[in-house]
């Protein structure tokens, strides 16, 4: 190679170190830029606008899921101004099917919203639709596109949704045997795309690491996900000679297996999620940085709250415990599982509208009193504003 673009490079003088692949990409072509224009090239010819390509490099940051911090966090605030306008067809035309029309993009809609979208192609197979999306100067074109990723993202959900209940099956036939610390499980009848956001959701019910393979013939491809207490890309070292091939870092990995060597792997990644836990108990923990009432949330607040925004990977945002806050009412909203989760509730003199996104089967845990992990925010629906919870956990009340 010519030259080797890798900010982890031991040799490489880089500062910006937790960039995803598109934002070493751009400051390559900043740097490009500049080089030309000290040669002179841009005396006849038309400077690059390179702001205009915040979007995409917004896009691929927060769908990457790297810190938001630093330059991160630059490209990310200007990039969502790109995006909020909406100026290049394909990125308005995905707004559109995604329901975004009117609205202010933030990292959190790139997240759960675009990014699903573009990437549903991919693991479809067939990721030069989403290339074709963004490209394209055409509306018209860019809406057919998106309309298309839109379908593969039903799809995908589809297939997720049978290949969870299936591994949550297996998974329940595993526990019966014990409380193992990590999960091992594998089928031929896995989608390998789709694997790794079924082992995510698996880690969050289970509290423990979860590889899930897709078997085909002889081979099997594998993504595992797991808690902050086990070091992945740790423990596939420690089980390298059961692996045909592995890669990733301490929350994620992807690896290839022999069908023959998956019974060794299973017994070893056991035996490695154990040596590293010891006698930790292993269990979901969501960091919260304070207790406080809803009641003392107002718009003004709020929007004091978003101005620390983008939120995301090291950067997340603010969470709050509520205790023994009442419920006046609560049901499962969305056409499809995972439901969310809408209360209503009341700390006695005010009501306050809150949702769980994918914690519709909570329902059950629902009292008159519960407690809350919460963040709130502004829900801006058809011109009106309002002040809105977003839950992240909840538990029966000890003051039920």
């Amino acid at each position: 190679a010519v030259a080797v673009l890798d900010p982890h490079r031991q040799d490489c003088e880089f500062p910006a170190k937790n960039l995803a692949a598109v934002g070493v990409t751009f400051c390559l072509v900043m740097a490009l830029r500049a080089r030309l224009r000290d040669m002179g090239n841009f005396d006849q010819l038309p400077e690059p606008n390179l702001r205009e390509y915040m979007d995409l490099v917004c896009l691929g940051t927060v769908a990457d899921i790297v810190p938001l911090l630093e330059d991160n966090r630059i490209l990310t605030h200007f990039g969502l101004m790109e995006l909020s306008s909406g100026r290049r067809p394909g990125v308005a035309a995905l707004k559109e099917v995604a329901g975004m029309l009117t609205e202010t993009v933030n990292a959190g809609q790139i997240a759960y919203r675009l990014a699903p979208r573009i990437n549903a192609v991919g693991r479809m197979g067939r990721a030069t639709e989403a290339v074709e999306l963004l490209s394209t100067r055409s509306y018209s074109h860019a809406l057919k596109m998106a309309r298309k990723l839109d379908e593969a993202n039903t799809q995908r959900q589809a297939v997720e949704q049978k290949i969870f209940e299936d591994a949550l099956a297996k998974a329940e036939k595993e526990r019966k045997k014990g409380e193992p610390r990590a999960l091992v499980l594998a089928s031929e009848n896995w989608h390998a795309g789709v694997v790794g956001i079924v082992a995510s959701k698996l880690v969050e019910r289970f509290a423990c690491p979860v590889v899930m393979i897709a078997m085909d013939g002889e081979t099997g491809k594998g993504s595992a996900r797991s808690t902050g207490r086990v070091h992945l890309y740790q423990a596939l070292c420690d089980c390298a000679d059961t692996l045909a091939g592995f890669g990733g870092h301490q929350a994620a990995a992807g690896l290839t297996i022999r069908k023959e060597m998956l019974e060794a792997f299973r017994n070893s990644f056991l035996r490695v999620v154990n040596e590293q836990v010891g006698d930790q108990a292993l269990s979901k923990v969501i960091k919260v940085d304070g207790e406080l009432s809803p009641a003392i949330w107002t718009r003004e607040l709020v929007e004091k709250i978003e101005a620390l925004a983008p939120y995301g990977a090291g950067n997340p945002e603010p969470k709050f415990i509520a205790k023994a806050v009442e419920v006046r009412s609560a049901r499962n909203v969305g056409r499809d599982p995972p439901f969310h989760l809408k209360l209503t509730l009341t700390d006695g003199k005010s009501l306050f509208d809150a949702i769980g996104f994918g914690l519709g089967d909570r329902l059950r845990d629902i009292g008159n009193r519960i407690d809350i992990v919460y963040s709130a925010e502004l829900n801006r629906w058809e011109g009106r504003t309002s002040v809105q919870l977003k839950l992240y956990d909840l538990h029966p009340s000890e003051q039920e």
